[in-house]
C-alpha cells in the first residue's frame, strides 16, 4: 500500500523496523512496546504475523473481534487496522516482516502461499497442530540467531530463505489441522489470489469485473469460472467488500468528510457513494460512523 493512503489516518504506528525482519516474545512485546502499538488500535507500514503460543483474550482486526486460542496465528497486512485486549499474559511471538522483503518471491508458488496467508477475506487467523508447532519455534530461533548476523556474507539471502521456510511451516501444519488437502495451489486458487492482488493495487480507481479480467489476461467469463470454482463470493462481491473496508477504516479512523470518503474511493458522485455503502452494509456512512463513536471496542489513543 502506498505510504498516500497512510497519511489519511492518525492511527499510524510510525515506528520503523530496525531490519527486515524483527521477532519480538510475548509478554515481553507489551511491556516494551506500550502505548499505540499494545494499547491503542493501529496500522502500519509492515506485516506481522502473530503467534499465540498460550493464552486466551481477543485480537480485535478491523472490525471483527477475534478469540484468541493456544497456537492461533494471525497476520497482519500493512495498513490493516488491529489492537489487543488488556489481558497481556499470553504466551506467544510477534513476527514484523518489512514490506519489502515480504513481497520478493522465488517462484510463483511462493507468491500464492505469501498472500494466501494474508488473505484476510478468507481467514482472519489459523490454528496450528501442537507437532507442527515444534518445527515452526526452530525456525524462528533460526531468524533470531541470524538476525545477528547482518553483514556476514548471504546474510539477506539466509534470512530470505528462512522466511521461506516459515511460510511452508505454516501453511503445511494449518493445512494438515483443517483438514485440507494439497490442492490449494491449483489454477483456480491462483486465478483468485492474482485477482484478490490486483484489487488491492487498483480498488480505488477500478470497480469493473472486465477490466480486472484484462489485468489477469483473460476473459471475465473464464476469470468468473476459475473464481467460483473456489469462492462463494461473485468477482463484484469480491470488489465491493473490499471498498466497503476502506470505506469503514475511513469513516471510523478519519475526519474526512463522508463525500471526501466517495470521492477518495473512485466514486465522483457523493451520493452514488452514500447509497453503495448503504446497498452494501444496511446503513448509511454517517450511521455507522456515529455507531463507533459510541463504542469503546477498539480505543483509538
Amino acid at each position: 500500500m502506498q505510504n498516500s493512503i497512510y497519511s489519511k489516518y492518525d492511527i499510524v504506528s510510525s515506528r520503523p523496523l530496525t531490519s527486515d525482519i524483527e521477532i519480538i516474545t510475548m509478554p515481553d512485546y507489551f511491556t516494551t512496546n506500550r502505548g499505540i502499538e499494545t494499547d491503542c488500535v493501529h496500522m502500519h507500514l509492515h506485516y506481522e504475523i502473530i503467534w499465540f503460543i498460550e493464552g486466551t483474550g481477543i485480537h480485535y482486526i478491523d472490525f471483527s473481534e477475534n478469540i484468541v486460542t493456544n497456537n492461533s496465528i494471525f497476520f497482519i497486512n500493512p495498513g490493516q487496522v488491529h489492537s489487543f485486549d488488556e489481558s497481556h499474559n499470553q504466551r506467544g511471538v510477534v513476527i514484523k516482516i518489512n514490506e519489502d522483503l515480504f513481497s520478493q518471491a522465488s517462484t510463483e508458488d511462493d507468491a500464492y502461499m505469501k498472500y494466501e496467508l494474508f488473505n484476510t477475506d478468507t481467514h482472519k487467523f489459523l490454528n496450528i497442530q501442537q507437532k507442527d508447532s515444534i518445527n515452526l519455534q526452530l525456525i524462528i530461533d533460526a531468524i533470531q540467531k541470524e538476525t545477528q548476523r547482518k553483514g556476514d556474507i548471504g546474510h539477506n539471502e539466509y534470512i530470505k530463505a528462512l522466511v521461506r521456510l516459515l511460510i511452508i511451516c505454516i501453511e503445511r501444519g494449518c493445512l494438515r489441522l483443517n483438514g485440507e488437502n494439497n490442492q490449494s495451489l491449483k489454477k483456480s486458487n491462483k486465478v483468485l489470489s492474482e485477482f484478490r492482488q490486483k484489487i488491492q493495487q487498483n480498488y480505488r480507481n477500478n470497480h469493473n469485473v472486465k477490466e480486472y479480467a484484462s489485468m489477469l489476461n483473460m476473459s471475465t467469463r473464464i476469470m468468473t469460472k476459475h473464481i467460483a470454482e473456489v469462492s462463494p463470493l461473485t468477482p463484484s462481491e469480491i470488489i465491493n467488500h473490499r471498498i466497503v473496508l476502506e470505506a469503514k477504516r475511513l469513516l471510523r479512523f478519519t475526519d474526512l468528510m463522508i463525500k471526501e470518503i466517495g470521492y477518495y474511493l473512485g466514486f465522483e458522485d457523493p451520493s452514488y457513494f452514500v447509497k453503495f455503502f448503504k446497498r452494501q452494509t444496511g446503513k448509511l456512512p454517517i450511521d455507522f460512523r456515529n455507531e463507533f463513536d459510541n463504542k469503546i471496542i477498539q480505543k483509538s489513543c
